[in-house]
């Protein structure tokens, strides 16, 4: 499982919460705490939390996020749902729990788990239980289950709708050579 987050921020109860329900959720995970993440101070998790999850966490304040989204071994992924997280993580065929805090967020998040049906949302009002109920649900549970089918059947459609000849890749053929044209 996998936790990124770019360019939200959050308070330090959020984010102590968000910590401690992954620690609890009993899942190895990958948490992107980026140092900026609260706005004004600096992010200092407890020893005890690093305790709580030495032999399956791992806290890191940057990672490649496509990269990690493309990888074979991870089965969730949270984020604030932003456009771009979204998109790397339909290619990546990964299932998402989201909490959205600005923008578009609140709108990609209502598309993704009320359209699309590849991810749950997360209340606005975070707690670490609901973090681990939620985390626990989308990683064992039969929603979870149905969310990551869904998740794969949308990776296939992607990678149909970028390879040659599929929608976007005629899409993109059609825009260049107008402005070719245009610029001719």
């Amino acid at each position: 499982m996998s936790i990124l987050g770019v360019n939200a921020s959050m308070t330090m109860e959020q984010t102590k919460e968000f910590g401690w329900g992954l620690a609890k959720c009993g899942f190895d995970f990958l948490w992107v705490l980026r140092p900026n993440i609260v706005k004004g101070e600096k992010v200092a998790m407890d020893e005890k939390f690093f305790e709580e999850i030495k032999d399956r966490g791992l806290v890191v304040s940057w990672c490649p996020q496509e990269m990690v989204l493309k990888h074979t071994s991870l089965g969730l992924f949270v984020t604030h749902a932003g456009w771009n997280s979204l998109l790397e993580a339909i290619v990546g065929g990964v299932p998402l729990v989201c909490w959205p805090i600005v923008a578009e967020q609140v709108t990609n998040c209502r598309q993704l788990c009320k359209v699309w049906g590849n991810g749950m949302e997360l209340d606005k009002n975070v707690s670490r239980d609901k973090v681990a109920e939620l985390v626990k649900e989308m990683m064992e549970g039969e929603s979870g289950k149905e969310k990551r089918r869904i998740a794969l059947e949308w990776k296939r459609e992607a990678e149909e709708a970028t390879s040659p000849g599929g929608s976007s890749s005629l899409s993109l053929d059609k825009l260049i050579k107008h402005v070719m044209l245009k610029s001719e």
